[in-house]
């Protein structure tokens, strides 16, 4: 069977996520759970036809895995074999490229959306890359009311972790290349990634980005609450 949630409120497609895995999966042993970063092809493939010891089915969560182009590809040939497989497929994105889409209804056995408000046009937008810049440099109680206007402004915190893994890897690079050629970037963004690094020991700026990449696949995979999650790292990333 073939699930798809789709929108920019992923805490509402989180909850009917875990509704339909309650529903389907008689245990935590039944439930394969994969993101964008640990999705493949061969995986599905077998997940397809894979039978448990007792005949329960799996219940199967991709979370963002779409945005894998080459994963997006084989689960769009392969909808209605998905769709007709006993095993629960459940597909949770934010956007989907309209063939993929378009092929994925034709088979799933539910579909819903949940959209968040759209903000007033006449609204300026808010620039993540300002929260950027208070975390680079080291003001703790700025970054985290920039945060929360960022949240305030429906901007996912998942678009937010993004722009901060970037910022640390400039900053990495900034300290451990000679020039912006050699790092690949900007020659503004590495002059101001420099400046910034020297209030960093390489120790940190490794710390910091282990903190990262453990708080985004927690929150991927749901064991905890995203927002809340990215907000803790933020208020401890200095303590």
């Amino acid at each position: 069977m073939l699930y798809l949630l789709l929108g920019t409120n992923s805490e509402k497609r989180r909850e009917l996520r875990t509704q339909l895995t309650q529903t389907y999966a008689s245990s935590d042993a039944y439930v394969v759970m994969r993101d964008d970063t640990n999705s493949s092809v061969g995986e599905l493939e077998e997940l397809l036809a894979a039978a448990t010891l007792f005949g329960e089915p799996l219940v199967v969560v991709y979370d963002g895995a779409l945005a894998d182009q080459e994963f997006a590809d084989y689960a769009q040939k392969h909808a209605s074999e998905i769709g007709d497989s006993k095993n629960h497929f459940i597909f949770s994105e934010t956007t989907m490229l309209k063939p993929v889409r378009t092929k994925f209804e034709k088979y799933a056995a539910l579909v819903e959306e949940f959209q968040l408000p759209k903000t007033d046009a006449k609204k300026p937008a808010f620039n993540t890359f300002s929260l950027t810049d208070a975390f680079a440099e080291k003001d703790k109680k700025k970054t985290w009311m920039l945060y929360r206007q960022a949240i305030d402004a429906g901007i996912d915190p998942r678009e937010i972790t993004g722009v901060l893994f970037w910022m640390l890897k400039s900053l990495i690079l900034a300290k451990t290349t000679k020039s912006a050629a050699e790092a690949g970037l900007n020659p503004f963004v590495f002059s101001k990634a420099q400046k910034s690094a020297k209030q960093f020991t390489d120790e940190e700026l490794a710390r910091l980005s282990t903190q990262l990449v453990h708080t985004y696949h927690k929150g991927q995979m749901g064991e905890i609450e995203f927002e809340e999650g990215l907000e803790v790292y933020l208020i401890q990333a200095f303590i």
